[in-house]
């Protein structure tokens, strides 16, 4: 007979996706969906220049357009004393001088900073009037010269993005020892030295962004409808940076999100815009971005170029580490950006090696350009591509195998945290174990190799460590964080025994729903169907910083475990009482509660339903099960890991094929197996389409040239390779589940796996690789440099 499948969702158990079936059916609730009657439409006229001064703004003739309400500037909204958008990582420069912070306007005033800066808005009664006015606003822009390329910003004669600020450099950012470095560099046999290129690229979501704004004058109250994956937070920022309105006025609320990546953590204009919009008009206002107006809306990201050096001794040893970047932050500092490639990437610079000394330098650069914000792994992608290829340059320079290389560098593995040469704490790490996985697969591949001379088949391996969930918030207020590290969440037990969950996390596709679902069917005995999780609206979630960082199960999840165990040590209060024995006594397991020894039980329902009907309650026992916790991680997480790529290269015509594509990662304890293996692949899916086809090209006028799908390289599944996942689990020390942040992970070593096996792929005599992506034409100049 067939052992019957149970109803609990249980830890550790690959179950499908809970939430699916809804999308499935169709039945997913998104913002472009929500249906408001009387709803005004929304559309933004946009700066067309890199660089300009307004002149003059004519909007008489849009305002006498058929269907339209209002048409706003930059004059209407600050005669209401509003404000700007949030930034909620302001560096500060090692020398201590406050970041040159200039956060992104809602409405353009005087200048333009880069081609689609807003101007003005048009509210008309249908989306195609209000096109038709937009067409009829005349903006005098005064087009002045204009930077795009980072390296060029920080040249003595470069144009200047803010003049006031007399330079373009944001901040300059340190963390190290340059003193030790540099007389390590003196004293050490070889000196290996690389530039490195991580080209812009842009969060193609299949949801662009939406909002709604509705004000309501009864209560003088605002809800806003979001495609944001931190309503809490942009709340927040709305109250106390752009709207200007207080925060128990606002309500937002983010349904289901159609991806996010970091993208959609950020505050926008246009959350701003169409709330200031409805309270002036007496209605609901909408706006859907185009997919060509949301590459110049929306945030970019990656676009740094660093200059990298290792100090290596005779037998291998690397023994000191000094990476400089230029980081390009946009025309604006963004809600995270400048915290991107200096904080967040220092997180990962140093990989999973023993360096003994180390220094991390960067520049965050203001150009006339789309500002770059966190995107799946949030600088640190860019940290392991400046790493790995260094650490691929230096092995090639010392005639050293890859693979020996890097593991004659490794740390030693660790179950207690440990601080790597930049300060930066690791919470727990198998490194040898997680690399000697892929060991028999590198071999093969190399014996392949080697038997088939006449293709161009090449082998990459590249490491990670992430600094995932973050730390303490006290650690990030000490780097120029804004922003608290906390989570909440909410446990109501109800009288028939059924959960709710109420939780600050937003899920825009990582199974949340799921996982937590397992999370409390494991803890409280519950089947999955009588689980409601709460999460993505403020007006029922009391507070949240939403989802980023690979937070959600790692701080959510804490939260969770630890509020179902006051729920639970309540319930064995309870049911000692009922049961008339002592609380000690009381064991509980499978939804049960049990005098231990006996078969005296009570199960999970009958004590939900005693603690909210009756009154025979133990002395000081207070009614109801409903435990509320709020928790502030101790240490961030670190997966680590390591990826081995092969490739083969046509020389003729420069077509790439991926081969093979093996993981080995370190998640700590897997919760849902199946989840993972899916987050593993779409953050593959993205480090990988950096790597191959993915670039947002400015001229050299700062106009966007790959500002369409026709133009910019979003990889097909048919260029994704087949994909062998493999795992070691050392479990995270500080926290009760032992789980890391994974969702990120995976995007940080695909481009430089792929880097090393083009690298590896190269015929004798041929000319460097070139920078990324990594194009068919780009890779056919390289091999007829050869011939």
């Amino acid at each position: 007979m067939p052992k019957p499948r149970s109803t609990r969702f249980q830890i550790g158990e690959p179950v499908p996706r809970y939430e699916d079936m809804r999308f499935l059916r169709g039945k997913g609730r998104y913002v472009d969906d929500l249906e408001l009657p009387g709803a005004a439409r929304a559309v933004f006229v946009r700066a067309q220049h890199g660089n300009a001064r307004i002149r003059g703004i004519d909007t008489s003739d849009a305002r006498d357009a058929p269907g339209v309400l209002a048409v706003l500037t930059a004059r209407d909204w600050y005669a209401e004393d509003k404000g700007r958008l949030s930034v909620m990582y302001a560096v500060p420069s090692t020398d201590g001088t406050p970041m040159r912070e200039r956060s992104r306007p809602v409405f353009a005033n005087e200048l333009v900073c880069h081609a689609g800066d807003p101007i003005a808005l048009v509210v008309a009664e249908t989306e195609h009037a209000a096109l038709d006015a937009v067409e009829r606003v005349i903006v005098d822009e005064d087009p002045r010269e204009a930077v795009a390329d980072v390296v060029t910003a920080v040249a003595p004669d470069a144009p200047l993005v803010h003049e006031d600020f007399g330079t373009n450099v944001a901040y300059d950012w340190e963390v190290g020892d340059r003193r030790a470095v540099n007389q390590r560099f003196q004293n050490t046999a070889h000196q290996v030295e690389l530039e490195v290129s991580n080209n812009r690229i842009y969060g193609f979501t299949i949801e662009p962004r939406s909002v709604v704004g509705r004000y309501d004058a009864a209560d003088d109250s605002y809800t806003l409808w979001s495609t944001t994956q931190m309503p809490h937070v942009i709340r927040d920022c709305l109250a106390e940076d752009s709207l200007r309105v207080p925060a128990h006025r606002i309500r937002v609320v983010a349904p289901d999100v159609g991806g996010g990546f970091g993208l959609k953590g950020s505050h926008f204009a246009e959350e701003a815009a169409v709330l200031w919009a409805s309270r002036r008009l007496g209605r609901a206002v909408r706006w859907t971005a185009t997919r060509t107006e949301s590459f110049v809306s929306d945030v970019h990201a990656r676009d740094q170029f660093a200059r990298a050096r290792l100090a290596v001794d005779d037998s291998g040893r690397v023994q000191a580490l000094d990476v400089d970047v230029l980081a390009n932050l946009g025309a604006y500092a963004s809600l995270f950006g400048a915290g991107c490639a200096s904080v967040f990437g220092s997180g990962a610079i140093c990989g999973p090696y023993d360096f003994p000394v180390a220094c991390f330098r960067v520049r965050g650069v203001y150009t006339h350009t789309v500002p770059t914000e966190a995107y799946r792994g949030a600088g640190m992608p860019e940290a392991t591509n400046v790493i790995e290829r260094l650490m691929e340059a230096a092995a090639r320079e010392l005639g050293m195998d890859p693979f020996e290389f890097r593991r004659r560098n490794l740390l030693e593995s660790h179950r207690e945290p440990i601080v790597n040469a930049l300060g930066v704490p690791h919470d727990s790490g198998s490194y040898i174990q997680t690399l000697d996985l892929l060991e028999q697969s590198y071999r093969q591949w190399r014996e392949r190799q080697c038997e088939e001379l006449s293709r161009n088949i090449g082998i990459g391996i590249a490491s990670y460590v992430m600094q995932a969930s973050g730390g303490p918030s006290r650690e990030g207020a000490g780097v120029g964080s804004r922003l608290s590290n906390w989570e909440h969440v909410r446990v109501s037990v109800h009288p028939g025994g059924q959960v709710t969950v109420s939780c600050g996390s937003h899920c825009h596709g990582q199974g949340h729903e799921t996982v937590f679902r397992q999370l409390i069917s494991t803890r409280l005995g519950c089947a999955p169907d009588e689980v409601e999780i709460v999460y993505g609206d403020t007006a029922k979630v009391h507070g949240g910083l939403g989802t980023y960082a690979s937070r959600a199960l790692v701080i959510a999840g804490s939260a969770i475990s630890e509020a179902s165990d006051r729920v639970i040590e309540k319930g064995r209060t309870l049911a000692a009482h009922m049961l008339e024995c002592a609380v000690p006594d009381v064991d509980f397991e499978d939804g049960v509660f049990r005098v231990v020894g006996t078969d005296r039980a009570l199960g999970f329902r009958d004590i939900a339903a005693a603690a909210y009907r009756g009154g025979d309650w133990p002395p000081g026992f207070a009614p109801g099960l409903d435990e509320t916790c709020y928790v502030d991680p101790s240490l961030g997480t670190t997966p680590s890991g390591f990826h081995l790529c092969v490739v083969e290269v046509d020389a003729e015509t420069g077509q790439l094929q991926l081969l093979d594509y093996l993981t080995a990662d370190d998640f700590g304890r897997i919760i849902n197996p199946l989840i993972v293996e899916g987050q593993v692949h779409g953050a593959l899916a993205q480090g990988l389409g950096q790597a191959l086809s993915e670039c947002c090209v400015y001229d050299g006028e700062a106009q966007l040239l790959s500002g369409s799908a026709m133009d910019y390289g979003i990889p097909r599944a048919a260029d994704m390779p087949d994909i062998s996942q493999r795992r070691t689990e050392t479990a995270a020390p500080c926290n009760p589940l032992g789980v890391k942040g994974m969702g990120e992970a995976c995007t940080l070593p695909a481009p430089p796996a792929l880097a090393n096996a083009l690298q590896d792929a190269l015929p004798a005599g041929s000319s460097p690789l070139p920078p990324m992506p990594f194009t068919a034409a780009r890779l056919w100049r390289v091999f007829q440099s050869a011939i």
